[in-house]
């Protein structure tokens, strides 16, 4: 491989696919080699688009009959992630996972085991941990300008409705998920998560709530919701929002891309924490509080994301979204299905 000459192969060109062929193809000394769908008809799309051959059989991708491979970016259903990545690492190329890296912890724990027996890089596209803003409130944080975090809540909210799943949890509980363990450097001790709502017509679970307990005593709150419902009387708003509550300042952001917006409120001295979250959430809702320092959301985090992709396997080293982060959100998603299908039990970490 030449250190200045990536070549990516792309499997999965649904919904997400196509963006990250688009992504990839404007980075420099960057070339996508290679598409891999089973849907022919989306692989001529993706190729006449594109400009890159593809192919419907995953082992032409990787035994580089058709083009030379370095690493191989997997954007296919949640359940065929690990099959595929362990074909990817056994084939010796380095992988990138659409997130959730899979569907259980067993199977995490397989990949990172393997990828550190064939000395190979797995990338999880947890894509907000690659936002400016999250980088420089993390950053922030642990310079103390905050105090410590002694509670937190993450929500998103108004994505679009997935009727025959997967469900939310599944969906949109990776990026809640992923903000929480990127922010929150405590051990967990319990996790309960209960059910808000399903879709009428399938069952699907449309809503969920849920909280993380850590051995210090502080907590993470969790809320995840699709659009066009009511939830506790009121309608779904749109959000992206991560709400850290510090002993001197607590800061809220909204980072969805099409509202990009970080403000401070000082923290006042509260007996219900989950209470003082509300608060203080209606007050940014409503404009109050000050702008965060050196944000200016100027970013693209996808971009950065495949960036630093690049950056790991160019320079051999581990990605910030490693696989071992990647499992951990699995672990939360894995035991928060397992509490709310068993009416919100108490469940331990």
């Amino acid at each position: 491989m030449s250190k200045d000459n990536i070549n990516v192969a792309i499997v999965g060109l649904g919904y997400w696919g196509p963006k990250l062929v688009s992504k990839f193809q404007s980075l420099p000394n960057v070339r996508v080699s290679v598409l891999c769908d089973l849907d022919k008809d989306l692989l001529k799309k993706v190729e006449a688009s594109s400009g890159v051959i593809g192919t419907t059989e995953i082992k032409k991708l990787l035994d580089g009959s058709i083009a030379a491979v370095d690493v191989v970016v997997v954007a296919t259903p949640p359940k065929t992630h690990f099959d595929i990545a362990r074909l990817v690492l056994e084939a010796g190329k380095d992988v990138y996972i659409e997130k959730p890296m899979t569907v259980t912890l067993k199977e995490a724990e397989t990949l990172n085991d393997l990828a550190k027996k064939r000395n190979k890089i797995i990338f999880i596209d947890h894509t907000f941990c690659y936002d400016d803003a999250f980088k420089t409130i993390r950053k922030q944080f642990k310079n103390g300008a905050y105090g410590e975090i002694v509670h937190s809540r993450f929500e998103w909210l108004g994505a679009r409705s997935k009727a025959y799943g997967p469900n939310v949890l599944w969906d949109s509980g990776p990026h809640a998920f992923s903000a929480l363990v990127y922010f929150i450097d405590k051990k967990p001790a319990t996790l309960q998560t209960r059910i808000l709502k399903k879709i009428p017509d399938t069952g699907t679970i449309s809503a969920v709530k849920g909280t993380v307990s850590f051995e210090d005593g502080s907590k993470s709150e969790i809320f995840l919701a699709w659009n066009d419902q009511e939830i506790e009387g009121r309608p779904v708003e749109k959000a992206a929002r991560s709400i850290l509550v510090g002993s001197k300042q607590s800061i809220i952001y909204e980072g969805s891309f099409s509202t990009r917006e970080a403000k401070k409120i000082k923290t006042q001295s509260a007996k219900n924490l989950f209470q003082f979250t509300d608060n203080i959430t209606s007050l940014f809702k409503n404009g109050e509080g000050d702008d965060v320092p050196e944000i200016t959301h100027n970013d693209e985090p996808l971009k950065e994301a495949c960036l630093a992709l690049i950056d790991a396997v160019r320079n051999r080293k581990d990605p910030e979204t490693n696989g071992s982060l990647g499992a951990r959100v699995v672990n939360f998603l894995e035991k928060s299905e397992e509490s709310m299908l068993n009416n919100g039990k108490e469940i331990l970490l």
